[in-house]
């Protein structure tokens, strides 16, 4: 095996999964004496350097030293089966002339954030000679979103087109979601101008309120996530085509993150006009948005509005309202919501936690607020320290506020060094 194939070796070891990546590297360290002694007559199996021996070892002390949790998070456990989903990808055979193979080799390094390696993957394909597919050009299009490069994405469908090339919707998804992040720019306004002549460019479906609510939703995450998301919504009317509850719902959120409540209530008169009944998601978003600017009248008015139209109550609906009411320092509504929640057997989470102690507070009672705090059970975010120690200091109890300093460095290991670490060069 020579120089090159043996990195070659090392890029699917990379890309194949933990036991897997242990068992090979336990058959290439044990065939090394067998090798050396067969090395210099081109029989048996070819030795490896000492940087990929060295690489080798690393290998294996570091997954037979990694500690292993005993309980998992739900996004533990999903970040798990996405790391799962990612690793049997990984080729069977030689990657060196497969399009196919350096697309999961661009996913699998687009996935583990190494972004200028997987342009490096893209480049490479090029200079080999392999004609890259549409689907090529849609996740290095992921690649260029979550680097937040808007330009060098708008640069790359401009000559995917120049070259021929059919865009898919997931090809102007991907384009809008990279350019979403800057709307101030040009590469936002541009990348809405293709979207508009894309059955110009020879698209081969188009688009339905579904694709519209998915990207909406996606911009709602941007800031300041109403201007992208209503672009959108309007370019959907301009089409023809009519909002669905998604759309709507979508659309809520984006306004009512951007603090444009009286917008969120145009869209529910509206959504009334079209008979599009309002669901769960419906109010969540519209106390979200209460919660956000601090309208705790509004928020109660919407909390029961839920119950009349027979709509379950959730932890998220009371989280909102609770905290609404929090910030103007309604405590007798507080206490009355965390006492109905107890009643229909709902379990208070961090959040509820959190927001009743900002109701003590903002109410002056810092008494109540540290019992409360007291009483959690062991789920104490670095947050609700936060929010208590705030309390303290501006309550002038200088001695409680260190108390709680020195306990929460302690509880989350604030200041001290990290160790057990292992580098793989």
């Amino acid at each position: 095996m020579t120089q090159g194939s043996a990195g070659t070796w090392l890029l699917s070891l990379g890309l194949r999964s933990v036991p897997t990546r242990l068992r090979m590297c336990r058959t290439r360290v044990r065939g090394l004496a067998y090798s050396s002694k067969y090395s210099h007559t081109g029989k048996g199996r070819a030795v490896p350097t000492s940087i990929e021996l060295a690489r080798l070892q690393t290998l294996q002390e570091s997954e037979f030293s990694r500690p292993r949790k005993v309980h998992q998070t739900k996004k533990e456990i999903n970040l798990q089966m996405e790391r799962k989903k990612h690793w049997k990808l990984a080729p069977k055979k030689d990657i060196k002339n497969s399009v196919n193979a350096h697309n999961k080799a661009i996913d699998f390094l687009s996935y583990q954030w190494k972004f200028k390696q997987a342009i490096s993957a893209f480049e490479e394909m090029k200079l080999k000679g392999l004609q890259p597919q549409i689907n090529t050009y849609n996740r290095v299009l992921r690649v260029y979103s979550k680097w937040r490069k808007p330009e060098e994405a708008l640069e790359l469908f401009k000559k995917m087109i120049s070259q021929g090339e059919k865009p898919q919707l997931k090809t102007y998804s991907e384009l809008l979601i990279a350019c979403a992040r800057f709307p101030e720019k040009e590469t936002w306004q541009q990348a809405l101008l293709l979207v508009k002549d894309m059955e110009s460019y020879g698209s081969k479906s188009n688009p339905t309120p579904d694709w519209y609510a998915k990207i909406i939703q996606e911009c709602s995450h941007f800031r300041p996530h109403w201007q992208q998301a209503t672009d959108l919504f309007n370019d959907m009317k301009v089409r023809g085509l009519s909002p669905n509850i998604n759309c709507y719902n979508n659309m809520i959120l984006a306004v009512a993150k951007g603090s444009k409540l009286e917008q969120a209530f145009e869209l529910v008169e509206e959504m009334k006009k079209e008979n599009i009944s309002l669901n769960s998601c419906t109010y969540l978003h519209l106390l979200r948005g209460c919660d956000v600017i601090g309208d705790w009248r509004k928020a109660l008015e919407i909390f029961k509005q839920m119950s009349e139209n027979e709509i379950e109550h959730s932890e998220r609906s009371y989280y909102f309202t609770m905290s609404a009411l929090g910030k103007a320092g309604q405590i007798e509504d507080t206490l009355k919501l965390f006492e109905e929640m107890k009643a229909k057997h709902i379990t208070p989470t961090v959040h509820i936690f959190n927001a009743l102690i900002s109701a003590y507070l903002e109410a002056g009672q810092l008494q109540h607020a540290v019992e409360t705090f007291d009483s959690m059970p062991n789920i104490r975010q670095r947050t609700t320290y936060e929010i208590l120690i705030s309390g303290c200091e501006n309550a002038g109890d200088t001695e409680k506020a260190k108390d709680l300093v020195e306990v929460m460095n302690s509880d989350f290991n604030i200041g001290k060094p990290k160790t057990n670490s292992v580098q793989i060069d």
